[in-house]
């Protein structure tokens, strides 16, 4: 039941797929290296955050077919067992043809098995209205990079703009 997998591999070898689906929940699954059989590994999938709805088609974006909430998984170029996962937090606003979206940012210190509800998580984006979709993932010295597309402005607009932050969240 689960959809859109992203999949990246950290440097021990285990590889990660980001998902969603099975009640509206990013999950994230995790399995051995290719050459130990690529079997899923005890206690996951496991739930990494809630997904809600998200508000689709916009002006500028008609594919939404296409995933807008975009969940993406990295592991840390520096620490196997640091993951870092992206996702779109969106909440519709006043008036009604108008969005609010965050990219949301969240860690796991133990190879992607606890994701702590209430901390480990940044907001990549400014505190500035703006609809936001389909965020992606890299690492580079322990941090993650997060990109995506936005709209900012009055709404609704089809002008999408391309942004990017360094998110690094403190041990």
């Amino acid at each position: 039941g689960d959809v859109f997998p992203r999949i990246t591999v950290g440097s021990d070898g285990f590889v990660y797929v980001a998902t969603y689906g099975n009640g509206n929940n990013f999950y994230l699954h995790k399995y051995t290296s290719c050459v130990n059989g690529l079997t899923p590994v005890a206690g996951f999938p496991v739930i990494v955050g809630p997904r809600n709805a998200f508000k689709c088609p916009f002006p500028g974006h008609d594919r939404c077919d296409q995933n807008p909430t975009s969940q993406t998984v990295i592991v840390d170029d520096t620490d196997p067992s640091h993951v870092y996962y992206s996702y779109v937090v969106d909440q519709e606003t006043v008036p009604v043809n108008t969005s609010y979206s965050d990219i949301v940012v969240r860690d796991s210190l133990d190879g992607g098995l606890t994701w702590n509800v209430l901390g480990r998580v940044a907001r990549a984006n400014e505190n500035i209205d703006a609809r936001r979709i389909m965020p992606w993932l890299c690492a580079t010295g322990g941090d993650a990079v997060v990109t995506w597309y936005e709209q900012r402005g009055a709404q609704p607009t089809d002008t999408t703009d391309f942004y990017g932050a360094r998110v690094g969240l403190d041990e």
